[in-house]
């Protein structure tokens, strides 16, 4: 590029092109919308890649797991359940059982808690109505109008 000239704004550069002071964008003169441009035709001349796909997987059917699981659990593979009443007797539900009874005695101490709050404010309203009827006992009569 040409030195730099100062113009009467100051010492700023000017834009090529806008000493005439009309502004003109480039427009479609530029190297990249040519169509002889050395880039465009070296991608015309590549083949196009093929696009990624994901291979199939192998999944066993859900009965599969399933049978897996009881397996694991000592149910044996593809029987049916055991008996509601003798699943409680399992090793698994001693943590069931511990949660349970975890819950109800949480249960009960809220209801212990409750009943103690009711009694303590059943005390309070008994002791302001004691002073409100010795207030009253104690008021001189020339007072009531």
């Amino acid at each position: 590029p040409p030195p730099a000239r100062p113009t009467a704004l100051g010492s700023r550069a000017s834009t090529p092109g806008a000493q005439d002071g009309s502004l003109k964008s480039p427009g479609g003169a530029t190297n990249r919308s040519d169509p002889d441009c050395s880039r465009g035709a070296a991608s015309r001349l590549l083949p196009k890649p093929t696009p990624w796909k994901q291979k199939p997987i192998q999944v066993n059917s859900a009965d599969y797991y399933l049978d897996m699981l009881k397996q694991a659990r000592g149910g044996g593979g593809g029987a049916k359940s055991p008996p509601r009443a003798a699943a409680h007797d399992r090793k698994g539900d001693g943590y069931a059982n511990q949660v349970r009874q975890r819950a109800s005695q949480v249960e009960e101490a809220q209801r212990r808690e409750a009943s103690e709050m009711e009694e303590r404010g059943y005390v309070v309203l008994q002791r302001v109505q004691q002073r409100a009827l010795q207030a009253g006992a104690s008021r001189s009569t020339s007072c009531d109008v």
